[in-house]
């Protein structure tokens, strides 16, 4: 799937160029001081210090280029949730030319800092060995009972079963790389890596990098890679503009099938050829594991049974995760590339929660507290129910709406807003403007 960004380019959109960024984005340049952020376009604030960024030190920052989010503005907060557990971050804050912030954080933020430091009092980011060693338990005893009801011959309901084991391990994998597994951040690499490979057949260095540029900036276009969905699908109208309106009309039906395409994509190409760019010779070892593993498994089904059943398998996997992964955020309001919000309200008007129950914690991994998810990404997921209380009294007193909605509430808005998204007059019309500029050139 192309990148938003690189498409709007393409097709020569101006509206999506603008909306993405194409048209203006600003190098590590000096730049005039902000009097709103205090910051010039090339700087960013942690804590009561403004750190001048270059672009040398942006390629060579170990998370990738999701800082440039981030620049012009104060990034305490994700600063602080990114590298909560990390002791080089601090370090290479200090290499960097600095200055003292002139503007202090708002109330929200200093409260929102309080709240967060009250939290990490009362243990709600330390390490549960018990909740671990539950949710792998869990993840064996699903993968012997479906792979028992294959050999059994009840076909279809094991490799279901494996499907959704397969999407259990996404869950894990997703906790465990974002250093709120274990809490250790070299367990928590190995475990995230093994699981996504060998459970997921997919690259975890790949997803930690899109992935965190997702949650540095949540539904904002030109930043948040879930955004970049072309030509499978669009959630929003600005990026529908440089679709084909033959297929996004249609998409809240081929969704399913999109996700199943999209697996398809990543397991044969994507994640293989980053495993091999990147040199991710862990996630490279795992994913060989996986397939030998699969080999000595099914191999009494002959090749084409093995490939059959490796898609079957994927393809499960692949609408479990992605059907739950698009309820929090696809439908709610998109930033365009030049607007700036902080991380609280980032988090919280760019997401949704889906209400919780034992049911709905289990299905979703506990990624139903989305809010708080992106609130606290290193604190353990499943005790997102206790921060849920504290967050909406924070929530009420700044008047900031938390969203809070039934699981099959949040199914219909998502797929009444492809179907809305694909329907829309612009569909298409970076495309179209682009095909008539040729024709007349």
């Amino acid at each position: 799937m192309s990148g938003g960004q690189s498409l709007a380019a393409k097709v020569g959109d101006k509206i999506a160029a603008a909306a993405y960024g194409v048209a203006a984005s600003p190098s590590a340049a000096a730049q005039e001081v902000d009097p709103q952020s205090g910051c010039a376009a090339n700087e960013i604030q942690i804590d009561d210090v403004i750190y001048k960024l270059d672009d040398k030190w942006i390629r060579k920052h170990p998370g990738g280029t999701v800082v440039k989010s981030k620049l012009g503005s104060n990034a305490t907060q994700a600063f602080n949730e990114f590298h909560y557990r990390s002791k080089k971050a601090r370090k290479w804050l200090v290499s960097l030319p600095q200055r003292p912030a002139t503007v202090p954080q708002e109330p929200l933020l200093v409260e929102f800092d309080e709240l967060r430091r009250q939290m990490v009092k009362d243990g709600l980011f330390d390490f549960s060995p018990a909740h671990v060693t539950y949710r792998v338990l869990e993840i064996v005893l699903m993968t012997v009972v479906g792979y028992w009801l294959v050999g059994q011959g009840w076909y279809w309901t094991g490799m279901i079963i494996l499907g959704i084991t397969s999407g259990r391990c996404g869950w894990l994998q997703h906790e465990a790389n974002h250093n709120s597994l274990t809490g250790n951040i070299k367990v928590d690499k190995v475990i995230g890596s093994f699981f996504f490979s060998m459970g997921e057949a997919g690259s975890a260095t790949w997803w930690i990098s899109s992935h965190n540029r997702h949650h540095a900036s949540p539904q904002h276009l030109g930043y948040d890679s879930d955004l970049n969905t072309l030509p499978a699908m669009a959630f929003d109208a600005i990026t529908a503009r440089m679709g084909k309106p033959a297929w996004l009309r249609f998409q809240a039906w081929t969704f399913e099938l999109s996700t199943m395409l999209v697996v398809l994509f990543w397991k044969l190409y994507l994640h293989p050829q980053a495993i091999i760019r990147k040199r991710a010779v862990m996630d490279g070892a795992f994913l060989v594991g996986h397939y030998a593993v699969w080999w000595y498994l099914f191999s009494y089904m002959g090749i084409g049974g093995m490939i059959f059943s490796h898609l079957v398998w994927g393809s499960v996997a692949g609408m479990y995760l992605f059907t739950n992964f698009a309820l929090s955020h696809t439908h709610k309001e998109v930033l365009l590339h030049d607007d700036k919000e902080d991380w609280v309200r980032s988090a919280v008007l760019r997401t949704v929660n889906i209400k919780h129950n034992m049911l709905v914690n289990w299905w979703m991994g506990y990624l139903n507290l989305q809010i708080e998810h992106h609130l606290f990404p290193s604190m353990p997921q499943f005790r997102g129910p206790i921060a849920s209380d504290r967050i909406k009294v924070l929530c009420k007193k700044h008047g900031i709406e938390y969203d809070e909605r039934g699981y099959f509430e949040v199914c219909v808005a998502m797929f009444k807003n492809l179907n809305d998204v694909g329907h829309g007059e612009g569909v298409g019309a970076g495309v179209r403007d682009k095909l008539a500029e040729s024709k007349s050139e």
